[in-house]
Parts: C-alpha cells; structure tokens; sequence
C-alpha cells in the first residue's frame, strides 16, 4: 500500500491537483482494494495521512488473518 500511497502522491503533484483534503481522501479511498474500503468506510477520516495509517492497520489484520487460518484452498 505505501507504493501505492507514494504513486498518488507523486500523480497529485504533477498533475497539480488542488482537491480540498476531502476529496482527496475520496480519491485515494476509491483506488483501495475492496476488502480496504469495506473496512474504513464508516471511519471519520480528517487527512490523507490518517487515510494511510487505517489502511496499514486493515492490511495487517488480514494478513495476520491469513496466518492464523491458513490458505483457504491449499493444494
């Protein structure tokens, strides 16, 4: 996700996008992985940064879902 967060950023300064925070916000949430969105969607984010850290924080729950339960097709 942090490549991804850096891509953004770089594109929204190039293109010179001057969205008020919100719409960024917006923005960023919509190019989330689904799984992503469905997990801060209700969340009151004021920042792109704190977009960031819940995004961090949903990628470690699944991950650490993943090795509590396993591949759920292993062959």
């Amino acid at each position: 996700m942090s490549e991804f967060t850096n891509i953004f950023d770089t594109l929204r300064t190039k293109l010179g996008i001057k969205d008020s925070e919100q719409h960024l916000i917006l923005k960023y949430h919509a190019f989330m992985h689904k799984y992503i969105q469905e997990e801060i969607e209700f969340l009151n984010i004021p920042s792109l940064g704190m977009a960031y850290q819940y995004v961090v924080k949903v990628e470690q729950k699944f991950k650490q879902k993943k090795r509590d339960f396993g591949f759920v097709n292993p062959k």
